[in-house]
C-alpha cells in the first residue's frame, strides 16, 4: 500500500482574516455554528492555555502508524495546522519530540490529532501547541501508508485542507472554509449580545430572568 494524496488547491486566509480570529473562543464558535463543529471532549490541548488558530493540511493514518504524519508535515505551509485522523487510537503516540522540532521548524502553527501523543513534558516545554485525544509512551511504526489532504472526519467533526482550525483550552471547533466570513459575523453579534447580558447581570438580573426561565412555585 501506499500513501495517497490529494490535490490542496484551497483559498488561503490572509493575514487579515486569520488575525480576526485570534482571540475568538472556540464556545462562540461552537454557538454560532450549532453545536455541530465542535470536536468530541476528548480532543484536548496538552496545556490548557495553548491556542492554535490557521487553516487545517489535513492526514490519514492508519492506527499506530506516523509515515503519513511525517508526509503532511513535509508540505506544510508556516502558519498552517495539521489535523490528522488516527483512528482515535490511544495507546500509540504517533506525534512526539521530533516530530515537533521539525514543525517549528517549519513554523507551522499546531497538530490536532484524534490520536495519541508522546514526549508530552518536552513538547509543553517548547510551547507547542498539540491537541490529542490521549497521552502515552509507546512510539508509531512508519508503514508508508494513510492519506494527504483528503477529506477526514477527527473527533467527529469532518475536515478538509484549507478549513478554519480553532483550539483552545476548551477543545477544538472547525470552521469550514466557504463559511469563514459568514460566521465571523455571526460571532461578533453573538460576543456584542455576551457583553450586553454581563451588563444586565451587574445591573442585578439574574440569568434566569434573561433567558425568560420562569421560577416555579413551591409545591403544597
Amino acid at each position: 500500500m501506499t500513501i495517497e494524496r490529494y490535490k490542496a488547491d484551497f483559498r488561503r486566509l490572509t493575514e487579515g482574516e486569520l488575525a480576526a480570529w485570534q482571540k475568538v473562543p472556540t464556545a462562540i464558535v461552537g454557538d454560532v455554528l450549532n453545536r455541530a463543529q465542535c470536536m468530541a471532549g476528548v480532543i484536548k490541548p496538552l496545556r490548557s492555555d495553548m491556542r492554535v488558530v490557521g487553516q487545517a493540511r489535513t492526514a490519514q493514518a492508519p492506527a499506530a502508524d506516523n509515515a503519513a504524519i511525517h508526509a503532511i508535515l513535509a508540505l506544510a505551509r508556516p502558519g498552517e495546522v495539521l489535523v490528522i485522523d488516527c483512528q482515535g487510537h490511544p495507546d500509540t503516540g504517533v506525534w512526539g519530540g521530533i516530530l515537533t522540532h521539525a514543525a517549528v521548524r517549519a513554523r507551522v502553527a499546531g497538530v490536532v490529532l484524534d490520536g495519541a501523543t508522546r514526549d508530552s513534558v518536552e513538547i509543553i516545554e517548547r510551547g507547542f501547541p498539540v491537541f490529542c485525544r490521549a497521552i502515552v509512551p509507546r512510539g508509531g511504526q512508519k508503514g508508508s501508508y494513510g492519506m494527504l489532504d483528503g477529506p477526514i472526519s477527527v473527533g467527529g467533526v469532518p475536515v478538509r485542507s484549507g478549513d478554519l482550525v480553532i483550539g483552545d483550552g476548551d477543545g477544538v471547533a472547525i470552521v469550514p472554509l466557504q463559511r469563514v466570513e459568514q460566521t465571523l459575523a455571526e460571532v461578533k453579534k453573538v460576543e456584542e449580545r455576551e457583553t450586553e447580558i454581563l451588563a444586565k447581570i451587574d445591573a442585578g438580573k439574574s440569568t434566569a430572568e434573561l433567558l425568560g426561565i420562569k421560577i416555579p412555585d413551591v409545591n403544597q
